[in-house]
């Protein structure tokens, strides 16, 4: 293999984790489990909605953080940063009526911006 095929091959892990965190992203895969077992809970704080989305958030959380390590802090790009904590503020703005989920629907909201940042950042064009 040469240096260019190398280049240009496809890190088909790194896809299929994008493509999985993309598609519980959507949404679908909660709505469907609430369907299957009917909680009665259907918002954010139902089981069917936070283990999958709290799975992306904590995916999203490790793999931006070792693509940021991985770099020099100068390479790093601000809107990633900016992007998070923007998101994170918001989150706790919009829901500082619950004081008990307000964590917990910040931090996931954050980890699901992290796996946006580390998506945009670590794959190539031809991989998204």
């Amino acid at each position: 293999m040469t240096a260019e095929s190398a280049h240009a091959a496809v890190r088909w892990p790194t896809v299929a984790v994008a493509a999985t965190g993309l598609f519980i992203a959507t949404g679908g895969p909660s709505v469907q489990l609430t369907r299957w077992f009917d909680t009665g809970s259907a918002g954010w704080e139902g089981w069917t909605y936070l283990y999958p989305f709290g799975s992306v958030a904590i995916v999203g959380a490790a793999l931006c953080a070792q693509w940021l390590r991985q770099r020099s802090v100068r390479a790093w790009p601000c809107p990633c940063g900016r992007s998070s904590a923007w998101w994170g503020g918001r989150c706790s703005a919009q829901w500082s009526v619950s004081a008990g989920t307000t964590p917990v629907r910040a931090l996931t909201a954050v980890g699901v911006a992290a796996f946006g940042c580390w998506l945009a950042l670590d794959l190539r064009g031809g991989e998204q």
